[in-house]
């Protein structure tokens, strides 16, 4: 990597040499700093209708200084802030440097590791960093060399403690610049995350049971005429479904949609969306509900006054086993046709005691391979 000032035109350019017969991909990403004393500019990774204090991805702050004993770079929640990635220019007068440095804090300690630093007209870089920690809160700060007055500028990249998993932030477009984050998590062999017993179902990537929306998303619900917009309901109309309100934000509560007074499922008049609804199937990506089955027969929908509270509002199928057929190595596990039946053990005392594989049945006639038969809870599989 090589760097090139054109003096004439006062831009500086960074290329890349390619000694190699691969092809490179080549990325920057650039920090500019000008002369400002608007202080502290924060940008958070957030998904729609979010508010920044329930965001647990990332964000990107500015952050300016002046002083000659202690200038502070940054400040930061203990609870919820673990690292810190920071860009910091420290000038005074003529002289000037650009330090590169990370920090993190475990609550008790911060722990601050120094990267390369770019100096002009100096040595030493004008000073040098440290942490500390006052009450709920945690601090990066720039302590001038003696003889310096120095004005400081941070660019810092701000890191959770926890991942939210649950909310996938949308690119953050700031200026010209476009940035995505992507959140990762390593599932150990013998972690707790890999060992699930239960998991959603989709149909070539479209959830099958349950559809989650944003009730105040204008693009989903249509509050003009009731109508959602979501792509392969899978929704009939009169149907059962369940639905819940629901929030995946932090400290955000949740509340029912409001609804022009109506009679619900049970004949009591509402005005909030109750639990139990009933589609009104228009096409396989638009609907509209209603709070009676006879009502959704009748093409009878609600009208909606207002989006209630929370993200991640819930529609539920009741009668699942409808919907799909679930096969494992060409066994049939859902529906699963049932068939009463009686048997007695023979040859077994009436019990089967542990550490025995076989046992014997009467009249076992009815029973053949690849059933499975159900005793109490457990299932099991005839070979």
């Amino acid at each position: 990597v090589t760097s090139i000032y054109d003096s004439t035109a006062g831009i500086v350019s960074f290329r890349v040499q390619n000694n190699t017969s691969n092809i490179l991909d080549v990325r920057a990403n650039i920090v500019s700093f000008a002369s400002t004393t608007l202080g502290i500019g924060t940008h958070t990774f957030l998904v729609t209708a979010q508010p920044a204090a329930s965001a647990r991805s990332a964000r990107l702050e500015s952050t300016v200084g002046f002083g000659t004993t202690s200038v502070r770079v940054g400040t930061f929640d203990i609870n919820t802030i673990s690292s810190v990635s920071s860009i910091v220019r420290v000038s005074s007068g003529s002289s000037s440097a650009i330090h590169q440095l990370s920090y993190g804090c475990d609550t008790e300690n911060v722990v601050v590791t120094p990267g390369p630093f770019a100096p002009r007209n100096n040595t030493s870089g004008l000073g040098t960093f440290g942490g500390e920690i006052i009450g709920s809160q945690f601090f990066l700060n720039f302590y001038p060399d003696p003889g310096y007055d120095v004005e400081m500028q941070g660019f810092n990249e701000v890191f959770y403690t926890a991942s939210d998993f649950d909310n996938e932030p949308l690119q953050l477009s700031y200026g010209p610049s476009n940035q995505r984050l992507f959140l990762s998590a390593y599932d150990g062999i013998n972690g707790t995350r890999a060992n699930k017993v239960n998991f959603p179902l989709f149909h070539e990537g479209t959830p099958i049971y349950k559809k989650t929306f944003t009730p105040s998303d204008t693009t989903v619900v249509d509050f003009a005429t009731g109508v959602f917009s979501i792509r392969d309901h899978f929704f009939n109309t009169g149907e059962e479904l369940i639905y819940r309100p629901n929030s995946s934000f932090i400290g955000v509560g949740q509340s029912a949609m409001g609804i022009g007074a109506t009679a619900n499922y049970l004949g009591i008049v509402t005005d909030r969306l109750p639990e139990k609804v009933y589609p009104i199937a228009l096409t396989p990506d638009t609907f509209k509900l209603a709070t009676q089955r006879a009502y959704a027969n009748a093409g009878i929908g609600v009208t909606f006054t207002d989006a209630g509270i929370g993200n991640a509002h819930e529609l539920e199928l009741t009668k699942k086993l409808s919907k799909t057929v679930i096969a494992l190595d060409g066994i049939v596990q859902q529906p699963i046709t049932f068939t009463p039946i009686a048997h007695t053990l023979q040859y077994n005392s009436g019990s089967i005691s542990a550490g025995i594989a076989t046992f014997n049945l009467s009249g076992i006639s009815s029973v053949q391979p690849r059933d499975i038969p159900k005793i109490d809870d457990e299932y099991m599989k005839v070979v």
